[in-house]
């Protein structure tokens, strides 16, 4: 009886103190800041101390207020708009399409931004580190909230011509 109540307590131990270790990475997890430079029309962003760690370079469709682990960014070389997904480590995620909606790019929800698949423009999902976590077989979806998500999948698009389809 002893060693099951043990086994059961480092068990309980375990699991509290890797709760625990879960919880104060969570935590510390640092978001950024957008601000804006309305001398060049251009958006960057900012540590929790005020520290720039983005110059505004940032235009046109960027959204984001927040820089948490992806977003999407539009930016202006060579007279060129030049739109794509930034992780905070400064790398580009290439091999995808932005998501657009309501002439605006995507933001990160519950650690995921919707993308489009560059060969069937069918939507699919990239995790915070800009790897694919849902692959790209859906026509449209929603952000992710509490982990969920609303996708629609085969929808067919129609033509209405004068109230008849």
């Amino acid at each position: 009886m002893k060693t099951t109540v043990s086994v059961a307590f480092q068990k309980l131990l375990l699991t509290s103190l890797l709760l625990l270790l879960y919880t104060f990475n969570y935590a510390v997890a640092e978001n950024w800041t957008a601000f804006w430079d309305e001398q060049r029309y251009k958006r960057g962003f900012k540590d929790e101390n005020g520290k720039v760690k983005i110059p505004p370079t940032f235009m046109g469709m960027t959204q984001a207020t927040q820089f948490k682990n992806i977003i999407a960014v539009m930016e202006e070389k060579n007279d060129q708009f030049d739109s794509y997904y930034l992780l905070k480590s400064g790398e580009r995620v290439e091999n995808v399409n932005i998501y657009t909606i309501d002439h605006s790019f995507d933001c990160e929800s519950d650690n995921k931004i919707r993308f489009r698949d560059k060969n069937t423009a069918n939507m699919g999902y990239l995790n915070g580190q800009g790897k694919i976590a849902i692959p790209a077989i859906y026509n449209t979806g929603q952000p992710f909230v509490n982990g969920l998500a609303s996708v629609k999948k085969g929808a067919t698009l129609e033509c209405i011509n004068n109230g008849k389809p």
